[in-house]
């Protein structure tokens, strides 16, 4: 159902699924997957569609600028902080 959703939606006919979106969907069984799950389609100069976890993609986006403005804004270290009268 998640490929023909992909197709029709993305109007492509190469459709790939994640490896943790199969994992989730198989994690009940073949009898019990799950009703509902949130999905990030992406396409490719190609016309390729990528379809994973809506969850992990906005995990992986959030962290990798996280590290970029951690790597940026780098708190000064003790040293150079200036010292406080009280």
């Amino acid at each position: 159902m998640i490929r023909e959703f992909a197709k029709k939606s993305m109007k492509s006919d190469e459709v790939k699924l994640d490896q943790d979106l199969n994992r989730q969907i198989w994690k009940r069984g073949k009898t019990n997957p799950p009703r509902k799950v949130r999905l990030k389609l992406v396409k490719d100069e190609d016309g390729e569609v990528v379809v994973s976890l809506y969850d992990e993609a906005t995990k992986y986006e959030q962290n990798k600028k996280g590290d970029m403005i951690s790597k940026e804004n780098k708190p000064p270290e003790m040293s150079e902080r200036p010292e406080v009268s009280k």
